[in-house]
């Protein structure tokens, strides 16, 4: 919707400004993490079979590949969008672009609403799957437990990532990481060695040699990513 506005804007949008390809490694590994971690649907898949009526292999094949094309599609239109308005002077997070001259930022402020409530949402909504991991590590039995250690173990949980978030409050390095160490071992490098075992195939058999050299590639873009985030970092003396 604001794209025209920013168009118009004769003084500051530039066409030539507009570039295809990354302008440093630096820049593609770093964003490669990002996109990794934007596409980590796969925690959900459990909770998405035990709801979904007759969950056969063909059918959650469906889900996933319809919502792995749904999330595509709105990254694609945020990001174009969001870049095609700014061109180079677009900042790491959207939101945070700089208004036209002549935009009241009605859409932006629109979206920030709504990002709002989706965290509002979210956070609860993982919050239980988090709680009940950590009441089997300690062995307490989620149904005889008491509300003081319902309460406290929430209050621990909230507590200790708020306090993460304000100690280091670098969203996208945080990104980074999720998506190079985190993102790379629990849908790349768990899924091929698992794989890999149940399998029987040799390793010279195609299918895995392709597997291993997929993931082997993507764990080498992740890592990169993190070192190259991790460099920043401390360069900025972070």
């Amino acid at each position: 919707v604001d794209l025209p506005i920013y168009i118009m804007d004769t003084d500051n949008y530039h066409i030539s400004k507009l570039t295809l390809v990354p302008n440093s490694a630096s820049s593609f590994f770093r964003a490669f993490n990002i996109v990794l971690f934007a596409y980590t649907c796969q925690v959900n898949m459990l909770a998405a079979q035990s709801q979904t009526l007759n969950p056969t292999t063909r059918r959650m094949q469906k889900v996933i590949l319809r919502s792995c094309l749904i999330l595509g599609c709105i990254y694609f239109l945020i990001g174009g969008f969001g870049y095609l308005s700014t061109l180079s002077n677009t900042p790491q997070l959207v939101p945070l672009r700089q208004p036209a001259t002549t935009s009241t930022q009605y859409m932006m402020t629109a979206g920030k609403i709504t990002i709002s409530i989706s965290i509002l949402i979210s956070v609860p909504l993982n919050l239980a799957p988090m709680r009940e991991n950590f009441l089997t590590i300690f062995g307490w039995n989620i149904e005889t437990y008491s509300i003081v250690k319902h309460t406290a173990l929430t209050a621990t949980l909230l507590f200790s990532t708020t306090l993460i978030a304000i100690v280091f409050p670098h969203i996208i390095a945080i990104l980074n990481f999720l998506g190079g160490i985190c993102t790379v071992g629990l849908a790349y490098i768990g899924p091929c060695l698992i794989y890999l075992k149940q399998s029987g195939k040799p390793l010279s058999h195609s299918r895995s040699l392709a597997i291993i050299t997929t993931t082997a590639a993507v764990t080498f873009c992740g890592l990169a990513g993190v070192g190259f985030t991790v460099k920043e970092l401390v360069q900025n003396g972070i």
